[in-house]
């Protein structure tokens, strides 16, 4: 993905498979993969890019329906995605502002998302 169409990346469940086919490799991909909500059978994941910026679009209206589900709000911060730019660098997003840009691994938080 390049600057210009990183957004359109909404395939984070497939990513994210092939980031777990890689092995230990990813720790966001692996974490995300091996969640476990206990109140469900569903297959969760990182997701792409994409998919994370549709998130932004609604931020609010998301974290109402997970804190009335009694869940915990998503948080503002940065969010690894499952969007690579290349071998060594992977997409991120800033919650506070809608920022987008990739990095090498430091500390972001990891939100799983779900097909339901």
């Amino acid at each position: 993905l390049d600057g210009n169409n990183v957004l359109s990346d909404f395939n984070g469940l497939s990513n994210t498979n092939t980031l777990v086919g890689l092995g230990a490799v990813n720790v966001a991909a692996n974490a995300a993969y091996k969640y476990n909500d206990g109140a469900s059978n569903l297959q969760w994941y990182l997701p792409a890019i994409g998919e994370l910026g549709y998130m932004m679009s609604r931020f609010n209206e998301i974290n109402s329906v997970i804190t009335a589900l009694g869940g915990v709000a998503v948080a503002s911060d940065y969010f690894w995605s499952s969007s690579e730019y290349s071998s060594y660098y992977a997409y991120y997003l800033y919650t506070t502002n809608g920022y987008v840009n990739y990095y090498d691994e430091f500390h972001n938080y990891v939100r799983p998302f779900s097909i339901l």
